[in-house]
């Protein structure tokens, strides 16, 4: 299957929901349902979960996803990337991991036809301190409509994406930077 417009709407996904994914065991189910992209980064970042009661992490190979079509990795310009961090100072900036930073940026070029999924809080405000307030969805909201979504932890749910969008609102309210 390829990233057809059947699917339910672009997802631009950062390591850490990539990384869950694959722990909860809901990888399968957010493809099939998801039109889903990863920035480069993310694809060099997401290398492992955990495993219960092991010191390891077992592998993450997205590549079979990624021949298939049924991911699609993107690469962001440096150019965009320096005009999006000149939205912020170094209060957001020092928190975005690169994947974050990546996924973030490819985002605010494309984001009249997508939503970023993140379990980082910096991820919500940055879109809230851009008065984007409705460009997030939580892994939570994902899962929902497949009935996946109990008892996940806090940080991946709608209320910690409102929580920590409305945080960035108020930063764009002030024009405060933190």
């Amino acid at each position: 299957m390829s990233l057809s417009q059947s699917k339910s709407p672009l997802v631009i996904l950062d390591t850490g929901i990539v990384i869950k994914a694959f722990e909860f065991d809901v990888w399968p189910q957010l493809i099939a349902r998801y039109r889903i992209v990863i920035p480069k980064t993310v694809l060099k970042e997401a290398k492992g979960y955990p495993i219960a009661g092991q010191n390891f992490l077992n592998p993450i190979d997205l590549f079979q996803w990624i021949k298939s079509g049924e991911i699609n990795v993107v690469s962001i310009d440096v150019l965009d990337v320096i005009n999006f961090v000149k939205n912020f100072d170094r209060t957001y900036l020092d928190k975005m991991d690169p994947g974050e930073l990546e996924a973030l940026a490819y985002w605010h070029v494309n984001q009249a036809s997508a939503q970023i999924c993140s379990g980082d809080g910096i991820v919500y405000k940055a879109i809230g301190r851009l008065g984007k307030f409705d460009s997030g969805i939580s892994l939570e909201e994902l899962l929902s409509p497949l009935g996946l979504s109990k008892g996940l932890p806090q940080q991946f749910t709608q209320v910690f994406r409102e929580e920590m969008t409305a945080k960035g609102t108020q930063d764009f309210i002030k024009n405060f930077k933190a």
